[in-house]
């Protein structure tokens, strides 16, 4: 076995800049000793083996997330499939059997507050001593503040949750978005002279945002991103497991029309309602007001375009 990585675990949920800096680091540490780093995570969120009906809130989705790490420096990313035999190995287990023969890791490097192991259990320390028993070395990544605050995924998903999506993105270091499926709604918009596309997020893993109005960029299936409005109501559809956002895109009911590009117009079969949809937020405080008082013209903000994604309608909250 050739022990050729240094090597970062851990569910990486958001891949905000604390991740961001620590990829980093792992990165440089590796290239200096002439090998390469490697980025280890797991498929699914630990607690949704150790509690069958646990339904974790995520910033990112598996997808989203993969393609995030695909973006950081690092030379390799490994997923791996948690299961009820993975969740039972110690952290001495873990290092000996999945990072020392598996992977040939000579070099861990951990969050500073990351465990792992059964029951996470075990601490820092404990990793040192059990990587001296295998010729691993083991060291701790020092956290980042951004304006006063600790940076991490707990942190994010707090901000996301109370609207703070500015704050939110400054500390994940790209837009929050939410991708999900263009569904039928109940025309509301519509009576009331805006009409809207009703987007239904891809996964219920996925966090929303507080309720309330927020200046988003829109993508059409990888398309161009348009500067819209969206909307996300209190209440849930009977129909429908997760909570239904509203994008106010302008669009008659057999197409969806950019009034920036006037003069083309994407269109919506009946059939094709499934389409999807990218969208990014971003929430200046005069939006965030009740769907009901929005009833006359927004100056919209311009948000910075971000990549889009082939074959999807992606909201991005910068």
């Amino acid at each position: 076995m050739r022990y050729d990585y240094c090597a970062t675990i851990g569910f990486f949920d958001g891949v905000h800049r604390g991740h961001q800096f620590m990829i980093d680091s792992l990165t440089e540490m590796a290239h200096a000793r002439g090998r390469q780093s490697l980025v280890i995570t797991f498929d699914r969120h630990p607690r949704q083996v150790v509690h069958d009906d646990y339904i974790p809130q995520l910033i990112t989705t598996a997808d989203e997330k993969l393609q995030l790490l695909k973006a950081t420096a690092a030379d390799r990313i490994e997923v791996l499939h948690f299961d009820t035999e993975m969740a039972q190995l110690s952290a001495y287990e873990f290092m000996r059997r999945v990072l020392h023969e598996k992977y040939g890791v000579a070099l861990l490097l951990t969050g500073y507050d990351n465990r792992f192991g059964h029951n996470r259990a075990e601490g820092f320390d404990d990793y040192v001593r059990y990587g001296k028993d295998m010729g691993m070395e083991v060291l701790q990544n020092t956290p980042i503040d951004i304006d006063g605050m600790r940076v991490s995924s707990s942190l994010i998903r707090r901000l996301i949750v109370e609207g703070n999506i500015t704050e939110a993105s400054n500390c994940m270091g790209h837009p929050y978005s939410i991708t999900g499926s263009v569904a039928h709604g109940f025309q509301e918009g519509r009576r009331i002279g805006f009409p809207t596309a009703n987007i239904v997020p891809e996964s219920t893993e996925k966090l929303v945002p507080q309720n309330g109005v927020y200046a988003t960029r829109v993508s059409i299936e990888g398309g161009e991103w348009m500067p819209r409005m969206y909307h996300l109501p209190s209440q849930r559809t009977d129909s429908l497991t997760f909570l239904t956002c509203s994008a106010i895109l302008a669009y008659s009911a057999a197409s969806f029309v950019s009034p920036s590009c006037p003069a083309r117009a994407i269109k919506f079969r009946s059939a094709q309602w499934c389409r999807k949809l990218t969208m990014a937020l971003s929430p200046p405080p005069r939006f965030r007001q009740s769907f009901q008082s929005a009833r006359r013209p927004l100056q919209m903000p311009l948000i910075p375009t971000c990549r889009a994604e082939k074959s999807r309608m992606r909201f991005i909250c910068s």
